[in-house]
């Protein structure tokens, strides 16, 4: 038997949909009469739940017992030839009569056919022998052209408020073919479907004259998917207006019969461009933000230096100023003189030395070194990334190199390079929505090298030669000297370090001198 509720969902509230659109009391019902959905008002009437599929005795037991058989004769002898059903009976539930009509609304998919009614109610005065039971009727020219002019009037309200919402609406068949389109002047100019043999080649093409030329791949891609799969598609592009290109966020929803069979496609075009416009505009405030914050801390941190630098400077220049009298005295005070010259070279110490500091504090040294396994390393790294709060709920999984490479190296120096990877591998990947917060490492060995990388399943690296510059960053916060100075430790160590887009995300990797054990 062919079901509703339980074989398809969206077909059951495109139903329930239409039958809220029917002037009266709606009520649709599957091709086969076997399932039958009421709008809210006919439920109400009735006292059965609405926009629910429903074995047609449950209408038949909330109408007057008398002459129900012949009113249920009437309706199966309609759906069996598919004319029109037309009928009067009375409810259960009060003295007023309905005037029942239905046809079979026939679509090019047949799978989508269904009957789509109407219960009108009759003035409860009329008399008992024409609505008491069931009787059939014939409609009159005027009661017929009111019908008519209110389910005009329905439609162009309908189609009033589809054509004027601030959107691209259309509609297609399963092979492309467009069906309906709400065109819009101004910032959603006309498209114009070729004249071609194939409608997805002609949708195609119209959408190529229209999108801006880097969306236009994968737009088509994303469509092309659709078409293959029968699952709708999200994308944002940018297409051609009065006033230049603007951004819009496109989707579809397929519409599937009763089987789970494609029957045709709904789309909408939702103009986001002041959203786009925010977006940009916000990230520039940040950036501009972040280089004040930098140069803020850059200030301050020079006028540390310069204090701490000032201090033995302004003593030398006193005792070099007191050298030079006690050497223009009559006569000459070589003594004292040689003692403020001490202390000049004494201050100038002090201040080679707090130049020593700070260059420490900005380069590092070459650590203690010792022979060590870099798949230890790396598991290490990875267990306590994973049940660090830097994680964040990834993934992390290692393909570790089955020869247990060794590499002379400071531990200390390579973890905090591969945790520095970890955390930004975590930081792309939680841009995702759809898909899985996944890291991959992996260690291997080319040569006499050994090679480690990291891998996310974020948006990808959009400036690939910036990455390892100082104070460059693409993030919110930070001062983007992470991957400087991890470049700077496994430079130390005699290695390479490089950065590349994959397609999925982004892969980092760092190479070591292998350790050589045949010697």
């Amino acid at each position: 038997m062919n079901t509703l509720a339980l074989s398809d969902k969206n077909f059951l509230i495109y139903l329930a949909d239409q039958v809220e659109l029917v002037p009266g009391n709606g009520w649709a019902c599957l091709v086969d009469g076997s399932q039958i959905v009421l709008s809210q008002s006919m439920a109400a009437h009735l006292q059965l739940p609405p926009h629910q599929p429903m074995m047609p005795s449950s209408i038949l037991r909330r109408l007057q017992p008398d002459n129900v058989a012949a009113f249920a004769r009437k309706w199966l002898t309609s759906i069996a030839s598919g004319e029109q059903f037309d009928a009067i009976h009375r409810t259960r539930f009060g003295s007023i009569g309905f005037r029942f009509s239905s046809k079979l609304l026939s679509r090019t998919d047949s799978p989508a056919s269904f009957w789509i009614g109407t219960a009108l109610e009759i003035d409860s005065a009329l008399k008992p022998e024409q609505v008491g039971g069931y009787s059939s009727y014939a409609k009159g020219i005027g009661e017929n052209a009111a019908s008519q002019k209110a389910l005009k009037d329905r439609e162009e309200q309908l189609r009033l408020v589809v054509g004027t919402i601030p959107a691209v609406v259309w509609e297609t068949e399963t092979n492309g073919k467009t069906t309906f389109f709400n065109r819009r002047p101004g910032d959603f100019p006309d498209i114009v479907l070729p004249a071609t043999g194939d409608p997805k080649e002609a949708l195609f093409t119209a959408m190529r004259s229209v999108i801006h030329p880097d969306d236009q791949a994968q737009l088509q891609e994303a469509m092309e998917r659709s078409y293959r799969t029968g699952d709708g598609w999200q994308a944002r592009y940018r297409r051609r207006s009065d006033s230049g290109y603007r951004w819009l966020e496109g989707r579809t929803t397929p519409l599937l019969d009763d089987k789970g069979n494609l029957v045709r496609w709904y789309g909408i075009g939702i103009d986001v461009e002041d959203e786009v416009r925010a977006r940009e505009q916000y990230r520039l405030a940040q950036e501009d933000l972040e280089r004040v914050t930098q140069i803020a801390s850059l200030a301050e941190l020079s006028a540390s230096i310069a204090h701490e630098i000032s201090q033995p400077l302004a003593s030398a220049a006193v005792g070099a100023d007191a050298c030079v009298r006690w050497l223009s005295a009559e006569p000459p005070n070589i003594q004292k003189a040689k003692l403020s010259a001490a202390g000049v070279h004494r201050d100038t110490e002090l201040a080679a030395e707090i130049v020593s500091r700070v260059r420490a504090m900005f380069q590092l040294g070459e650590g203690h070194k010792q022979t060590c396994s870099i798949n230890t390393i790396v598991s290490d790294v990875c267990s306590i990334f994973s049940h660090g709060e830097g994680a964040r709920g990834v993934l992390v999984s290692k393909r570790l190199d089955a020869e247990e490479p060794l590499v002379v190296v400071d531990p200390l120096q390579i973890r905090q390079v591969l945790m520095n990877l970890l955390r930004n591998a975590s930081e792309a990947t939680a841009v995702n929505d759809d898909r899985a917060r996944s890291i991959d490492v992996q260690t291997s060995t080319r040569g006499q090298q050994v090679l480690v990388s990291v891998e996310d399943r974020g948006p990808g690296i959009s400036e690939l030669t910036k990455i390892f510059e100082p104070f460059y960053t693409t993030k919110d916060s930070g001062m983007g000297v992470g991957l400087a100075i991890s470049r700077s430790m496994i430079s130390l160590h005699g290695g390479t370090i490089w950065a590349e887009n994959t397609g999925e995300g982004a892969r980092v990797t760092f190479s070591l001198q292998r350790m050589n054990t045949n010697s």
